[in-house]
């Protein structure tokens, strides 16, 4: 799987990347529909600038959430040699959702991030040494999103 071609991988790129903002706006509309959570805090950035808002959101949250929330839990698991796809998605997963607890339609669909967030990463480690960097810009990418389009 490492020779993929660069279209191959910028069509893997942008499928996950659709599949992240259906997942968003699916969870949203759920919210919306049944909850009506309203996230008056603005998950803790309601008193930084617009600016401040963007460098953390698009900038500094993938890169942690993706050493956090990815690559340790990965090390980790592939040091304890956990073979399971499965567990290596799900744990990651978890975590990441249990580190987004506003409300909890928002931790399931921080689980799904999650899950998507990890299998990207796990697939693309397994086909590029950029696989880290190429998270990063998923999770950006999803985030500017929301940052853009949704908040």
């Amino acid at each position: 799987m490492k020779n993929k071609s660069i279209y191959s991988k910028l069509i893997t790129f942008f499928s996950y990347l659709i599949v992240a903002i259906l997942n968003g706006y699916l969870f949203n509309w759920i919210n919306d529909t049944y909850f009506n959570y309203s996230n008056e805090s603005e998950n803790g950035l309601k008193n930084f600038s617009g600016l401040g808002k963007f460098v953390i959101v698009v900038i500094l949250a993938p890169i942690l959430e993706t050493l956090i929330f990815q690559f340790t839990p990965n090390e980790i698991l592939e040091k304890l040699k956990v073979r399971s796809y499965f567990l290596k998605i799900t744990i990651p997963s978890l975590l990441f959702s249990l580190a987004h607890f506003y409300h909890p339609i928002y931790i399931v669909m921080s689980f799904i991030a999650g899950i998507i967030l990890n299998k990207y990463y796990i697939d693309t480690k397994n086909e590029t040494r950029l696989f880290f960097i190429l998270t990063v810009l998923l999770h950006s990418a999803y985030n500017l999103y929301g940052y853009l389009f949704v908040v």
